[in-house]
This record gives C-alpha cells, sequence and structure tokens, in this order.
C-alpha cells in the first residue's frame, strides 16, 4: 500500500500494540482500512484497547481513506465514531469514552 501518511499510521498502530502488517503493498487501501478499523473498533470495545490510542489510530486512518477511491464504509463510521467522542457539546457529561462506545456498539447492531 503506497499511500501519503503511510508512517505516521504504521507509528500509530505499533503505538496501540497492533498488527502493523495490515499494512502491505498487496492489499488495497480500502480493504486496509476496514480491516484496521475493524480491530480498532473490537479491541477499544473489548477493553483491549484505551480510547486515546484507538482514537490516533482512527484518526491517522483518516488520512489514508482520504486517498481511497471510494471512501470505504465500515472505516469511515468508526471515524465518525471517535470523531464524535472528540466533540459533545450537546452531551457534556458524558466522556469521549461513553460516546465512542455507544455509537460503535450501536452500528454494530444495526
Amino acid at each position: 500500500m503506497k499511500v501519503h501518511g503511510r508512517d505516521n499510521l504504521l507509528q500509530s498502530l505499533a503505538s496501540a500494540g497492533l498488527d502493523a502488517s495490515l499494512v502491505a503493498d498487496s492489499l488495497s487501501p480500502e480493504q486496509v482500512c476496514d480491516t484496521i478499523a475493524q480491530q480498532v473498533a473490537q479491541k477499544f470495545l473489548s477493553g483491549e484497547l484505551d480510547w486515546l490510542s484507538a482514537d490516533s489510530v482512527i484518526n491517522h486512518l483518516y488520512f489514508v481513506m482520504l486517498e481511497c477511491p471510494e471512501v470505504p464504509k465500515y472505516a469511515w463510521s468508526v471515524y465518525e465514531a471517535f470523531d464524535a467522542g472528540e466533540y459533545h457539546p450537546d452531551d457534556p457529561a458524558s466522556t469521549e469514552e461513553q460516546i465512542t462506545r455507544s455509537l460503535l456498539e450501536g452500528s454494530s447492531r444495526g
């Protein structure tokens, strides 16, 4: 996979203890995005990955998604869940983790 921001993505994956081998030249950027987003969402929801680490990976993944011919829908939904957790003025009593978790759990049911 040859994309701008690849090194930053690899670094954030390594920092979060996630599988950096997913960013391989043989996978399409769309496949990489969806696979990484799925791994981040699952590990965050299971408690294996804290919110800040997961958010960092997803934020770096955002730049990879922008280079895809068509933005991967699943990866984008995970990005939006973490993005909503970053800024939630309508619900200031909730934490970043609560907002993100609620959105991810809701999307996995739908």
